[in-house]
């Protein structure tokens, strides 16, 4: 799908620090079934912020823990796993590994 074609349904920017990524909605609905699907309180909790985060308009600005980092980049490479193999939720799994662990 085209950068176009991403914003016309409604893109959202997931940012953590300084880099972002951009999802459409259905693939935050894969990354939010996934945090739920990990049964973690530290995943709810992300999974929380994304919703009220949403909410609050297209740009979400993160300042996860390295817990809810970890959890948020598991569930971003589960979700990506799933059904259509969506670059942008791999994307983010590889935004959300540790500084210095980006090669």
């Amino acid at each position: 799908m085209t950068l176009t074609g991403r914003a016309a349904i409604g893109a959202i920017h997931i940012v953590v620090g300084e880099r972002s990524v951009m999802l459409c909605e259905a693939e935050l609905e894969q990354l939010l079934a996934a945090l739920a699907g990990l049964d973690d309180r530290c995943a709810e909790s992300v999974a929380d912020d994304l919703v009220a985060f949403r909410l609050a308009g297209p740009r979400i600005r993160l300042l996860p823990t390295e817990r809810e980092l970890a959890v948020l980049r598991r569930a971003a490479a589960l979700a990506g796993r799933r059904g259509d193999s969506s670059v942008a939720l791999i994307e983010l799994a590889r935004l959300c590994k540790p500084t210095g662990a980006l090669a």
